[in-house]
């Protein structure tokens, strides 16, 4: 069984339905007919999948209906399932040390993690466990689980109630629900605090066609440990192309950690520098990385071994740091310290001056970047040398003339320094900048087009730069059945989903589907009481096919309605309609009238017809009586009229299609006679 939309969905094995479970009135619902031997059911907010002994898994509409979305699991059997926000998780049913799989919509293997635990029969996906998303169930004990690594480790075991062995879980987001052979149903604190770590600025509004709103998330990871958590957040909407909206949500933490450290430039003094000068001629501060590439900087303390400024010479010098807060050690560690060589010249000798700036790379940024993230992009430093054949590390200051993110053009940077302590300028002055070229690439459109149009959903159409890597989604909708992806050079896929490279051109990919073949069947109401007939007359329809029906009654009968199993359709002997995704069933409805007993034509007239609250007859023959009869035979209304007019009050009878039987001193006719409101 599974939670879904504040409701229980439970198989049936043996009698192969699902069933919708009120916990409130503790009452099923809904019962609906699926595939045979369903075993394992999930819900990604969307759809319900329920998987067979064979491993396959199929995804059906919460009214029963099939989706027209499969795949198959990586074995041929009974299959637990659940739905991690982004991916399936399954593994093998009755099985000792299964193996975890997660799977995508295509069935394609994500990730495998290989267990040592004995049966598991179903699984369940809780998002909010900030330790162990994963709950499965052996019989009577529930394991908490941690897929990670390869492997799955168990957290916890803990015994839930039955009158028997547990057959199905599910959880709701707070508590675990349970069921056993017998029957019952359990709603079980799993003993777990579920941590609220996403919450957004808004639960509800409106938002008028063609304009948008900003809903602001926001992330609390301050008290969860360290992890990948997943959420989806469902947007709700009235919007009939679009009734709902799902973003999966994924919120990775992990500690940072010191994973780099910026190197210092090396230092020369003129003979005779004191100590203290020398390290305040050293760099102050040095930047590290942590494996993010954030950047911290880092104040240093520095000491100069054996340190003579009388003496000429190179000496040795080490800067000490600190980490920052929030960041830790890596492992291993590393040490938290800078060198740098310190040259004390000759007596006599002048400091060296520049000679050689070292060029950058250019860039290139995606079309629409920003200033701000141009800058970024381009290279912070570059090196120089002087003329005593040293180098020096240089911080780089950027402009870029002109720059314009939306339009796709080749821009001028200018990157300045400052000298390094130690370093003069020469005679003649050196420039003391780099310059480089950022390059905003071109953005190509990328078109998706449905064939037949209206038969599929699609997704990951826009703007994109060449070498962009798209993921592409076709949804078949209702009635139809995804084929292929193409262009216009062939076929490119057979998947639902398939990442696109995006070439140096606007592309339009296509999406094809084909039509379901459903059936229509007809049934005559009473046998032989009249005959129909369909067009267009073919074995099978397609969804958005217009039908049009026309019943003739045999003798001595009349059209009464066409009916379904919803109830009555038309009362008109001509019935259009256009065909569903799914199979249709009408029965015309027929009722003996019976023939006028005298071969003389009777000039009988009835009005108004429909009638409200009463109807004339008026006959060229005295009129005995007359008999209102419905459509289940009974009399509703007996009237003696030794007249050739009659007026009969009908505000009592209720609206329908009714039969008039009149008695005249030549025999008995019927009329028809639908009576409204």
């Amino acid at each position: 069984m599974v939670w879904a939309n504040g409701f229980l969905y439970i198989l049936n094995l043996t009698s192969n339905q699902f069933f919708k479970y009120d916990i409130k009135t503790e009452t099923t619902v809904e019962t609906h007919n699926i595939h045979e031997n369903p075993y394992g059911i999930t819900w990604d907010g969307e759809y319900l999948w329920i998987g067979d002994p064979l491993g396959n898994i199929y995804a059906y509409n919460l009214d029963g209906t099939s989706a027209g979305y499969s795949f198959s699991t990586p074995f041929s059997s009974w299959s637990g399932i659940a739905w991690d926000n982004q991916y399936f998780i399954v593994a093998p049913a009755f099985v000792d040390f299964p193996t975890f799989y997660r799977l995508d919509e295509t069935g394609s293997i994500i990730e495998s993690f290989e267990s040592e635990i004995n049966l598991q029969r179903f699984i369940v996906y809780v998002p909010r466990h900030t330790e162990g998303h994963i709950l499965s169930n052996n019989e009577d004990i529930v394991m908490q689980l941690k897929l990670e690594g390869g492997s799955v480790s168990v957290i916890q075991e803990f015994y839930i109630p039955s009158d028997d062995y547990a057959t199905a879980i599910a959880h709701d987001g707070t508590d675990l629900w349970c069921s056993d052979w017998n029957g019952p149903i359990y709603q079980i604190d799993d003993g777990i605090v579920e941590e609220e770590w996403l919450q957004y600025s808004i639960e509800s509004g409106s938002v008028v066609a063609t304009d948008w709103h900003v809903v602001e998330v926001t992330f609390g990871s301050e008290n969860l440990a360290a992890g990948v958590y997943h959420v989806a957040i469902i947007v709700n909407s009235n919007d009939p192309t679009t009734p709902q909206v799902k973003i999966p949500v994924i919120l990775n933490i992990e500690l940072p950690y010191i994973a780099s450290i910026t190197s210092v430039n090396n230092l020369t003094v003129v003979y005779n520098t004191i100590e203290s000068e020398a390290l305040s001629q050293l760099s102050e501060t040095t930047t590290i990385k942590d494996q993010f590439n954030n950047k911290y900087t880092v104040n240093l303390n520095w000491t100069i071994v054996g340190y003579d400024g009388s003496t000429a010479g190179q000496y040795h010098a080490t800067g000490i740091f600190d980490l920052p807060d929030g960041v830790i050690q890596s492992d291993p560690e590393t040490d938290l310290k800078v060198t740098a060589i310190v040259t004390v010249l000759e007596d006599g000798v002048d400091l060296p001056h520049i000679v050689s700036i070292e060029d950058v790379d250019n860039i290139e940024v995606a079309f629409g970047t920003v200033e701000a993230d141009a800058l970024a992009k381009l290279s912070s430093t570059t090196t120089i040398s002087d003329s005593h054949n040293n180098s020096f590390m240089v911080n780089l200051s950027w402009s870029i003339q002109g720059y314009n993110g939306s339009t796709a053009a080749d821009y001028n940077a200018t990157g300045v320094f400052n000298l390094p302590n130690g370093v003069v300028q020469s005679n003649p002055e050196t420039n003391l900048e780099v310059t480089a070229i950022v390059k905003v690439l071109p953005v190509f459109q990328l078109t998706l087009a449905a064939e037949p149009a209206g038969s599929g959903t699609l997704t990951g159409d826009g703007d994109y730069g060449e070498g962009d890597i798209i993921k592409v989604t076709a949804y078949a909708n209702a009635g139809w059945n995804f084929i292929s992806w193409g262009d216009s050079n062939g076929i490119l896929s057979n998947n639902i989903a398939f990442n696109y490279t995006m070439p140096a051109k606007n592309v339009t990919l296509t999406a094809k589907f084909s039509a379901i073949d459903y059936e229509i069947t007809i049934n005559i109401n009473p046998h032989d009481a009249g005959s129909y007939s369909i067009e267009p007359n073919k074995e099978y329809y397609h969804i958005g096919d217009v039908v049009t029906l026309v019943a003739s009654p045999s003798a001595g009968y009349e059209f009464v309605n066409w009916t379904s199993s919803q109830g009555v359709v038309s009362v008109n002997e001509t019935y259009t309609f256009t065909m569903p995704a799914k199979d249709v069933i009408l029965t015309a409805n027929f009722d003996w009238v019976g023939f006028v007993n005298n071969q003389e034509i009777l000039d009988i007239k009835i009005f108004p017809n429909p009638a409200r609250n009463e109807f004339n007859v008026v006959s060229n023959e005295m009129i005995k009586s007359i008999k209102v009869i419905n459509i289940n035979g009974l009399v509703v209304k007996n009237a003696s009229v030794n007249d050739q007019i009659a007026i009969l009050n009908v505000q009592n009878i209720n609206t329908g299609v009714y039969f008039v039987q009149i008695y005249t001193e030549s025999g008995t006719t019927t009329k028809r006679l639908l009576i409204i409101r």
